[in-house]
C-alpha cells in the first residue's frame, strides 16, 4: 500500500490486528524518485479512489506495466478501458470489488495482456509532451489563435 493521509494509523492499526505485516506493505514516505520501485514491488495496482479529480496515478501504474482494477469514477477520464488495461468495477460493493481482483489475479495470461495495453496507452496517449499539447490545442481553439504550438520536453526529436 502507498500514499499517506488521515487514515494512516487506522491502517497500520488493521495490519498489525490482523497480523499481515508479512504480505502488506505499507510505503507512506514516498518520493517521485522512489515512485518507480513501488511500483515496480506491486502484481497489480488497485485503484478504489472516487475522489481524485485526474488519474495521475493510474498512468503511472500503466506506464509502469501494472494491470489494473478500479472503481468507476469520474476521475477516470478515459484512462482506464474496461478489459483492455484492466478492469473497472461498476457496482461498488465490497464483494465486487474482492471478486474481480481475483479474478485478474487468477490470469497471469490476462494480466500481461493488460499490462502491455496498459503500458502501451500511458506512454502514447498520456505522455507529459502529448497531454501538454492536446491542452494547447484547447487554448488556440478558444483563442482563436493560428499558431502552431508544440512542446518538446525531452529535446528534439
Amino acid at each position: 500500500l502507498t500514499g499517506n493521509g488521515h487514515e494512516e494509523h487506522r491502517i497500520r492499526a488493521f495490519i498489525q490486528k490482523h497480523n499481515i505485516e508479512s504480505v502488506v506493505q505499507l510505503a507512506t514516505k514516498e518520493t517521485p524518485q522512489s515512485i518507480p520501485d513501488i511500483y515496480a514491488m506491486a502484481d497489480m495496482f488497485i485503484y478504489a479512489s472516487q475522489t481524485e479529480t485526474y488519474g495521475r496515478v493510474l498512468v503511472e501504474a500503466m506506464a509502469a506495466r501494472l494491470p489494473v482494477v478500479v472503481l468507476d469514477a469520474s476521475s477516470l477520464g478515459g484512462i482506464v478501458v474496461d478489459k483492455v488495461h484492466g478492469r473497472i468495477v461498476y457496482k461498488k460493493t465490497i464483494r465486487t470489488f474482492v471478486e474481480t481482483i481475483k479474478e485478474v489475479l487468477s490470469d497471469k495470461v490476462q494480466q500481461k495482456h493488460y499490462a502491455l495495453a496498459g503500458h502501451k496507452t500511458a506512454v502514447t496517449d498520456h505522455d507529459s509532451e502529448v497531454s501538454i499539447n492536446k491542452l494547447l490545442k484547447v487554448y488556440k481553439a478558444v483563442s482563436g489563435q493560428k499558431t502552431k504550438y508544440l512542446v518538446r520536453l525531452r529535446g528534439e526529436r
